[in-house]
């Protein structure tokens, strides 16, 4: 589980740096469905315009119960998407019917400026193939009224057009779209099979400190714990081998002091607060089950996350 530096409320993210990777992790706690990029418009909208602020952005972590982690591949779809949404932004003025009347009025414009401003401003984050798709059909109606109103008509609906070809020009050279080529035609927009193709996160468990026990002593301070109210046992959350002498050594790393702990049922270890709060963090291999409490020492199963067993 991320610990966040600052409380995040549900809906709300955090950007943490890992080595030289910037990693979007975003609270879903509370939401009422599993949260999906490739099920769900409104998430992929939110993650878009969230990637429009944080554009380095290499992974994407959803955090509900389970870690929804998208990698960097996935991650960098979204970003380009982000990215044109931010082009677009910065020159929203473009969108307006001043902008669109500059050779003078338009015929439908009202028509026109709702059809930017849908395409641009929301079909773009929540469905890119569909802005893309979208975009072409405008285009293609666009050349229909040409032939059929003559030059006229085709000076005053330039401003129309060329945004219409920047933002079809810009889609067509993203992965995003390329990744889509067998969507393209015949595609309807809504259609979220597409995205279920493109984007597959990892699952695991976002196993907190709170499952296991609740924690009372100070980060400087050897741990101190009380059995959380619901046993593990009751809680059949994962399936493994114990592998104590694993742990053992993790732990020793950390500073901690181990006992018991070549057997295979379990270590008994003192160590700091900061310093098991590291390992929950920094490790996504470890996960603690408490058994009992001596004396500020906790006795530990380590767990293979390479065996675990999502509920």
């Amino acid at each position: 589980m991320v610990l966040f530096k600052k409380k995040t409320k549900p809906g709300e993210h955090e950007i943490v740096r890992e080595g030289d990777n910037e990693v979007v992790h975003i609270n879903y706690e509370g939401y009422s469905k599993v949260p999906s990029i490739e099920d769900d418009a409104s998430v992929m909208a939110d993650v878009v315009e969230k990637l429009s602020q944080s554009p380095s952005a290499s992974r994407i972590v959803f955090h509900q119960k389970k870690k929804y982690e998208y990698s960097y591949v996935q991650t960098t779809m979204l970003v380009e998407i982000a990215r044109i949404y931010s082009y677009f932004i910065k020159q929203k003025s473009i969108l307006s019917q001043a902008a669109l009347e500059v050779f003078g009025p338009v015929r439908d414009a009202s028509s026109m400026i709702k059809n930017l401003q849908y395409v641009v401003l929301d079909l773009l984050k929540y469905d890119p193939v569909g802005a893309f798709v979208e975009c072409k059909r405008l285009m293609r109606e666009e050349k229909i009224s040409i032939v059929r109103f003559g030059e006229s008509y085709k000076l005053g609906v330039q401003p129309y057009l060329s945004v219409l070809t920047e933002l079809y020009s810009m889609l067509g050279v993203s992965q995003i779209i390329k990744n889509s080529s067998n969507y393209i035609n015949g595609f309807v927009l809504g259609d979220r099979d597409v995205y279920k193709n493109l984007f597959k996160p990892s699952i695991t468990l976002d196993f907190s400190a709170d499952d296991a026990f609740s924690l009372s002593a100070s980060s400087s301070s050897p741990m101190s714990f009380t059995a959380a109210p619901a046993s593990l046992s009751e809680r059949p959350l994962f399936c493994a081998n114990l592998k104590a002498r694993n742990f053992a050594i993790s732990a020793e790393l950390l500073g901690g002091t181990v006992h018991e702990g070549s057997n295979s049922k379990g270590a008994l270890l003192n160590i700091s607060s900061a310093s098991l709060i590291t390992l929950l963090a920094v490790s996504g291999a470890l996960i603690f089950a408490l058994n009992t409490l001596r004396s500020g020492s906790l006795r530990v199963a380590y767990l293979s996350a390479d065996f675990l067993c999502a509920k």
